[in-house]
């Protein structure tokens, strides 16, 4: 991805916020520090973490595009952007629909968000049946709640620490969509496919059964990544200190075109 061109930005008026986590105190130094200056609270609903809280909603949306609206099909409705004020962003009602007005937009987080957004970046406490989950307690508890936690996260750490927004790729057949500053900004990019492999024995195998998938991504102007993630050796799930040990390959599928690759 190092000659990656993205496709050419939206038309959007909203500003460009800095991602989290954001340093509110000049003393804090380093993220251990982080839990007492910015802290947003969510709480562990099924298989996502909801935050109900309008000024953690707006943070975590515009500061990073963490989670959707979970009564929204694109950009979530908990707020809109004053004509004239592009810094003002204030709770939206269904002027049209008198059915919704009494209904409370929330923000709705992947599993993988809610950790990273807990463990990896120590900006959010999430409750279960009134208790804060530590990182160890979330990590049993999210594997518990769906079987491809662990790989999933892998990814989504990986790619987030790249500087990607990363988003659900259920749309276009696959586990993420990958942003470049934001859903509002620029369409997706990439399309990732994860393979996830518990062993070295297994890594080598062809991603024939991919080509497909990535034929079908040309039309709606995609590109496939397939991540490859190896597990360590013995893995059985239980230590978060096994995160660092993963191995984790990149396969960017790319039609070649002659008249595209002329010297």
């Amino acid at each position: 991805m190092q000659n990656f061109r993205p496709l050419a930005p939206k038309r959007c008026s909203l500003p460009h916020r800095p991602p989290l986590p954001i340093f509110k105190d000049s003393n804090v130094k380093s993220l251990d520090n982080l839990r007492s200056t910015t802290l947003y609270t969510g709480k562990l609903n099924g298989s996502s973490v909801v935050v109900d809280d309008h000024e953690a909603m707006v943070d975590l949306y515009t500061m990073g595009y963490f989670g959707s609206g979970s009564h929204s099909s694109g950009y979530p409705s908990f707020y809109t952007l004053e004509a004239g004020d592009e810094s003002a962003l204030e709770s939206r009602t269904q002027e049209n629909d008198s059915t919704s007005t009494n209904i409370k937009e929330t923000l709705n987080l992947m599993l993988e968000e809610a950790f990273f957004l807990s463990h990896a970046i120590n900006v959010l406490n999430v409750y279960h049946d009134e208790e804060i989950l530590s990182s160890e307690c979330m990590w049993r508890k999210f594997q518990s709640i769906t079987s491809n936690f662990i790989p999933k996260y892998v990814a989504y750490h990986h790619f987030r620490s790249k500087g990607w927004v990363v988003k659900p790729g259920i749309k276009f057949g696959g586990d993420y969509t990958l942003y470049k500053e934001g859903p509002p900004f620029y369409h997706g990019s990439f399309v990732v496919q994860i393979v996830y492999n518990l062993n070295e024995e297994d890594r080598n195998q062809g991603f024939s059964p991919f080509l497909a998938h990535y034929r079908a991504l040309e039309v709606v102007k995609k590109d496939l990544i397939i991540c490859q993630i190896v597990a360590p050796q013995n893995f059985q799930g239980n230590s978060l200190n096994d995160l660092r040990k993963f191995k984790i390959s990149e396969y960017l599928f790319k039609r070649w075109a002659p008249s595209e690759n002329r010297e």
